[in-house]
């Protein structure tokens, strides 16, 4: 029996140790300048497969919230922007659906505000990306 068992446990652990997962997490900072009150675009996301097909519309939440203004999101639909190396380059011709997320700094605020975004993307939490914002706001 012990024979047995010290063959199950090193199958199970030869087993685990052969297991892979993929995480495509990807972090990204940007600064923007914003004026007071007035509504901005973020970042737009999208997902598009190498032959131009769509992939899903990524689920946008807002990780950090800003300390002085709102973050709203809503789905639009505008033109990708693959650079030329990319092989869905070809599909920045094509609008595709975005799920896009704005910013509008409260009424008279002025300084710096700071924002963290989460895309999920179509693979779940195999596909995420974070991108952190700081806005420099003026009147």
């Amino acid at each position: 029996m012990k024979y047995f068992l010290n063959i199950v446990f090193f199958s199970l652990i030869a087993l685990v140790s052969g297991c892979e997962t993929t995480n495509t997490e990807r972090e990204a900072s940007d600064s923007i300048n914003a004026k007071s009150g007035q509504e901005i675009l973020l970042r737009a996301f999208y997902n598009v497969n190498p032959d131009c097909s769509l992939n899903g519309v990524p689920k946008v939440i807002v990780a950090s919230a800003p300390a002085h203004g709102v973050v709203t999101t809503s789905t639009v639909s505008d033109f990708p922007h693959y650079a030329n190396s990319d092989p869905r380059h070809k599909c920045n011709a094509r609008k595709v659906p975005k799920q896009a997320a704005f910013y509008t700094p409260e009424s008279g605020f002025v300084g710096v505000d700071h924002i963290k975004l989460r895309a999920v993307g179509n693979d779940g939490p195999n596909d995420l990306q974070f991108v952190t914002f700081k806005v420099n706001v003026t009147k």
